[in-house]
């Protein structure tokens, strides 16, 4: 009995060794973990910054005569939401510009307010629209014209680029054609053209 429990305990320590001695091998790290792009990167809320240049003209009817505007700068905030379906991005929008220098010899326009309606094609962080709404500005001119309240129709078009999931930048052209009643009775026309480059966020 006492020669079977040492011939254990010897091959019980004789296999412990082996093992002990074995190579280790470590177990494999975890691949890491890769965030999934959006599928639907334009979807959502949007907001951002715009600048460019502005002109544009005047008519006073009668007698019809045509007055010049001098271009200016643009400067001014928008913000929206998008809907993505697919490749099809369309939603509502709202910005508010800021002129510098859109004037004639004897009125001024200090600003505007566009809310409109976009509709477009995204392909990949790459989005090309149409937009198209209602726009209100006021130009104050001289005696006897005086300030004038306008609204009329804007349309336009852009681009947008993704820079990240949540930085994108982008190009817009507008046309503005409002109008409305001078003080002194005559109807006035005005179109607004501007040009901004926008700087926005995705939320």
């Amino acid at each position: 009995m006492k020669r079977v429990t040492i011939s254990t305990i010897a091959v019980l320590l004789c296999t412990t060794g082996t093992v002990a001695a074995g190579p280790l091998i470590a177990a494999a790290a975890p691949p890491p973990l890769i965030a999934p792009l959006p599928d639907d990167p334009f979807d959502g809320f949007y907001a951002g910054l715009e600048f460019g240049g502005v002109d544009g003209q005047k008519i006073y009817t009668p007698p019809g005569t045509v007055f010049p505007l001098t271009a200016g700068n643009a400067v001014g905030a928008f913000g929206g939401f998008n809907f993505q379906f697919g490749n099809l991005v369309v939603g509502p929008e709202v910005r508010l510009l800021r002129f510098n220098g859109l004037r004639s010899a004897s009125s001024q326009t200090d600003g505007v307010i566009d809310l409109r309606a976009r509709g477009g094609f995204a392909a990949g962080d790459f989005l090309a629209y149409g937009a198209l709404g209602w726009s209100w500005a006021t130009i104050d001119d001289r005696a006897p014209f005086g300030s004038t309240d306008l609204d009329g129709m804007n349309y336009g078009f852009g681009v947008e680029y993704n820079i990240t999931e949540a930085i994108f930048v982008g190009a817009d052209y507008t046309r503005r054609d409002v109008s409305g009643i001078s003080e002194n009775g005559l109807d006035l026309d005005v179109e607004i053209d501007t040009v901004t480059l926008r700087l926005g966020l995705r939320f």
